[in-house]
C-alpha cells in the first residue's frame, strides 16, 4: 500500500500503477519515449468550470477509455511483439492511433454533450 501511494504522490495522473509501469517497460524495452505512448486519460481532462458538477459523473463515463494506451503506426509492431513475449501481469488495451490522420469531426456545440465539458491536451504528460 505505501508503494502505491509514493508511486500516487509522484504522478500526475490517476492511472493505475501497474499500467503506468507496463508502459514504462515496454517503453524502455523498445527504446520509445512515454510521451509517444499516452494513455488517452493523460490527454483529457474536465474543463475547470465543469468539475464541480461533471467531474466525478464524467471521469466514471470515460474511464475505460480512459485506460487505452495510444500507439502511433511506426511504434505499433514493437508493441504487439512485446506484449506477446512479455508476461504483462495486467490487461494492457491499446489502439493504433494518427494524430495527422483525416480531419476532426464537426461537434456538436450544446453544452450538455459530454465532449464540450473536457479539454483535450496534446502528447504530453
Amino acid at each position: 500500500m505505501e508503494t502505491e501511494l509514493d508511486a500516487l504522490r509522484r504522478r500526475r495522473n490517476n492511472l493505475p500503477t501497474d499500467l503506468v509501469e507496463v508502459r514504462s517497460r515496454l517503453c524502455s524495452a523498445n527504446g520509445i519515449p512515454e510521451s509517444e505512448l499516452p494513455f488517452v486519460g493523460e490527454l483529457i481532462e474536465v474543463k475547470t468550470e465543469e468539475r464541480i458538477d461533471w467531474q466525478y459523473a464524467l471521469e466514471k463515463l470515460l474511464m475505460p477509455f480512459s485506460l487505452q494506451l495510444l500507439v502511433p503506426p511506426k511504434h505499433l509492431p514493437q508493441v504487439i511483439q512485446w506484449t506477446r513475449a512479455n508476461d504483462l501481469g495486467t490487461l494492457l488495451r491499446f489502439t493504433e492511433a494518427d494524430d495527422q490522420a483525416g480531419e476532426s469531426l464537426p461537434n456538436d456545440l450544446s453544452n450538455e454533450i459530454a465532449a464540450n465539458k473536457l479539454e483535450v491536451r496534446g502528447k504530453q504528460h
